[in-house]
């Protein structure tokens, strides 16, 4: 029985992650980031030079996006840790150097390149910042 009902708590307190618009956009946003990041490894593997220059450019701007998609509002909300944006400038910061790896992917890219390191940055991202700011319960 206590089974049942944690498992009913669970499920409940999971439809509070999406309550603000934000949290939902930016869910969404990060696991286009993550399927469109797998794409790019493709790309680059195949030597698509243009179409993983393409493909680096629109996953820059979808971290630059991302900024816009921690309101102070929707602190609290989703998996967020508060740390966000207790070091907002910290967090922004790493935003900004995420975009940098991607644009350093593309210009590489232009000259028929890989850029290994900026690849391997860009890439691991996800789970360096998923360890500082992202709560798993």
């Amino acid at each position: 029985m206590k089974k049942w009902i944690a498992l009913l708590l669970l499920a409940a307190s999971a439809g509070t992650y999406a309550e603000h618009p934000a949290v939902e956009q930016r869910q969404q946003l990060f696991e286009q980031i993550d399927e469109q990041s797998d794409y790019l490894e493709t790309l680059l593997d195949d030597k698509e030079w243009q179409q993983a220059e393409a493909t680096a450019l629109q996953l820059q701007q979808k971290v630059q996006r991302l900024v816009t998609l921690f309101p102070p509002e929707s602190a609290g909300q989703g998996r967020s840790r508060q740390r966000v944006w207790r070091h907002w400038e910290e967090f922004q910061h790493q935003l900004e150097q995420w975009q940098a790896d991607y644009r350093a992917v593309a210009a590489a890219a232009v000259g028929a390149m890989r850029d290994e390191a900026a690849l391997d940055r860009a890439t691991s991202a996800c789970r360096s910042c998923h360890r500082k700011y992202r709560s798993f319960w």
